[in-house]
C-alpha cells in the first residue's frame, strides 16, 4: 500500500526558545533507496518521499541556517516522529548538539539510554517505536552565516 508521504509523514516541528533574529530550518523528508552491484558494494540513495511502502526507510533532515546578523544562543531544535513511523535506532546525527528522545509527546526528554515508559505501573526502557520526538540542544552558538542538518532515520509502518 502507498502512503502519500508529505501528508502522512510530517508533522513540523521546531521549538526554539532562544535565538537569534534570521535563524530558520527546513524539514525534508526522504525515502533510501539500496542498490547492491555485482561487485557486493551497496550505494545509498535519498530521493523525495513522494510516496511510501510500509517497511521502507525514510530520512528525516533538518536544514538550518543563521542568516541574521547575531549568533543565535540557546537553540533547541524538537522534530515530531509522526505516528505512522518507527525511530531507527542510533541514527539521530547529533549535529555538535546533545540529543534527547520523548516518548510522551514531547512532555518530557531523555538521553536514548535513559528513556523510560510506564506499562502497568512498571517502569521500562523505551522501546524504539514508542519514541515521539527527537530533540536537539545546541551546546555552543550558532554563529552568522552557518549551517547545517540534523537527521533521523525511520521506518513506515
Amino acid at each position: 500500500m502507498l502512503k502519500p508521504a508529505l501528508t502522512a509523514l510530517c508533522g513540523l516541528f521546531l521549538a526554539m526558545p532562544a535565538f537569534a533574529a534570521g535563524l530558520s530550518a527546513e524539514q525534508v523528508i526522504e525515502r533510501m533507496i539500496v542498490t547492491e552491484s555485482e561487485d557486493g558494494s551497496t550505494e545509498v540513495e535519498l530521493v523525495p518521499a513522494e510516496t511510501v511502502t510500509p517497511g521502507e526507510e525514510l530520512v528525516y533532515s533538518l536544514n538550518f541556517r543563521n542568516d541574521g546578523e547575531a549568533a543565535a544562543e540557546n537553540v533547541v531544535l524538537t522534530v515530531p516522529v509522526p505516528s505512522e513511523v518507527s525511530y531507527v535506532e542510533n541514527s539521530a546525527a547529533t549535529g555538535g548538539a546533545l540529543v534527547a528522545f520523548s516518548a510522551d509527546g514531547g512532555k518530557s526528554f531523555a538521553p536514548r539510554g535513559d528513556l523510560k515508559v510506564s506499562v502497568d505501573g512498571e517502569s521500562r526502557e523505551a522501546l524504539a517505536g514508542e519514541i515521539t520526538h527527537v530533540r536537539w540542544t545546541f551546546r555552543n552558538k550558532i554563529e552568522p552565516g552557518s549551517s547545517g542538518t540534523l537527521m533521523f532515520h525511520a521506518i513506515l509502518k
